[in-house]
């Protein structure tokens, strides 16, 4: 090695000044001792393992006191974690809260301890739940005598991940805030976003979504205390897609079948976000109706999804379709929600080669081994015309967990289908 290669070399592990050797020969003592340190952890950092030091300022290396922050160093003075990050430590979870990237040595940042499970359902319909830090920022304005202090409305702030779901809070959005056993036994916590701050802790591409929350008015008609959940009933979707076709058809050569299937959202039929793929269209190809064509004899599976929900339907294409028995039906979810939306129950009949008939269905209802409607149902409506019975549970919370057969028969009475329906709270 010449002297250039020699000097070049020194640059690299030493640095090209006094400065630059006393930063490398620093960071190359603390990666040294680091893990001897006895408060180095690896901690998952939003999902990633990170080498890191955590201890309190106010005690030095004694992490394991009462103070809800902590700072957290880490081993890598190239990584800066974002704010908001999770960190699991401790078996608890904590959040990012600030980060100081000014350190040349090492990256530092604050944490405070999660404290509360926050949970909402977005605009789609889909339940959200985030860690969060409540803490109350009541202003107390005097006392009364000897009695407690006398304040004006509560206001407390709510520290969240920003990211795409807290981003889209928006004011005056209501949270149920309180611990599960006191929701069920009492009143629960209810609060009213007033103000959202997503300024000013953002910094690095992270940030925090800071809520200040007033207190408001538990409504049992739209907030779900079983869920801890504002304004459930109204925004929850409650997704169901049913098959009536068989999940195994067959579809001759060069022919077509229809898939018959129905998707509601709160018990109203849609066809908006339902969809269905082939995995195999060589063999077999399906459109945007249901409908599948026959290309080439062999098998192959049609899915049909609905947001979460997937069916798959097996399709075997053949020369010859194989003759089946008649049969019944019967299209709708079994759960029926106690006090909730009515639903609705369809028949539809076929043929014995599996093709759809006219027919016109008679309806029953069993309940612990007895014919007649339960109790806690009420027959909404029935449409002979299009075999159609909607249905809703009413009464007490004894009904919960009841069940009950509704079962369609032919005209002729010589084929029938039942359902077993439970009654649930939500």
């Amino acid at each position: 090695m010449n002297f250039i290669d020699k000097y070049r070399s020194r640059l690299i592990i030493a640095g090209g000044n006094a400065r630059d050797e006393k930063i490398i020969s620093t960071k190359q003592l603390i990666n040294h001792v680091f893990r001897d340190d006895p408060n180095y952890y690896v901690v998952p950092i939003s999902g990633v393992d990170i080498e890191a030091r955590i201890y309190s300022k106010n005690t030095g290396n004694a992490p394991f006191d009462n103070s809800r922050n902590k700072f957290i160093q880490f081993l890598d003075p190239n990584y800066l974690p974002l704010l908001g990050s999770y960190v699991f430590w401790n078996n608890r979870y904590w959040m990012i809260i600030d980060v100081d990237d000014g350190d040349t040595i090492q990256n530092t940042g604050v944490i405070r301890e999660c404290n509360y499970f926050l949970r909402w359902v977005n605009d789609r319909g889909d339940i959200i739940e985030r860690w969060s830090i409540f803490h109350d920022r009541t202003r107390y304005i005097g006392t009364h005598g000897t009695q407690h202090m006398v304040t004006g409305s509560m206001v407390a702030h709510i520290w969240l991940p920003k990211d795409a779901e807290t981003e889209s809070i928006p004011r005056d959005f209501r949270f149920i805030v309180d611990n599960f056993e006191h929701a069920q036994a009492k009143t629960p916590a209810t609060y009213r976003v007033t103000s959202a701050n997503r300024v000013e802790r953002t910094r690095f591409g992270g940030g925090l979504t800071d809520l200040t929350f007033t207190e408001c008015t538990f409504n049992p008609q739209t907030d779900c205390r079983d869920e801890l959940i504002a304004d459930y009933f109204p925004r929850m979707r409650d997704y169901s897609l049913d098959l009536s076709t068989p999940h195994n058809i067959e579809v001759q050569l060069g022919g077509t079948f229809s898939i018959q299937i129905l998707a509601t959202v709160n018990g109203a039929a849609t066809t908006k976000g339902l969809m269905f793929i082939s995995e195999n269209e060589d063999i077999a190809i399906v459109d945007q109706e249901g409908v599948v064509y026959g290309v080439t004899g062999g098998e192959t599976t049609i899915k049909v999804s609905f947001h979460s929900k997937i069916i798959e339907i097996d399709v075997s294409v053949v020369l010859a379709k194989t003759q089946y028995q008649q049969s019944i039906h019967i299209n709708g979810s079994n759960n029926l929600r106690l006090s909730g939306v009515s639903r609705s129950y369809s028949a539809i009949f076929y043929d014995n080669l599996g093709n759809e008939v006219q027919d016109i269905a008679a309806w029953s209802f069993e309940y612990n081994g007895t014919s007649g409607i339960p109790g806690f149902i009420e027959v909404v409506s029935h449409d002979r015309e299009s075999n159609v019975i909607t249905i809703r549970a009413i009464g007490g919370v004894n009904g919960i967990g009841q069940s009950f057969i509704l079962r369609a028969t032919n005209a002729a009475g010589t084929s029938s289908e039942s359902m077993e329906i439970n009654i649930v709270s939500f």
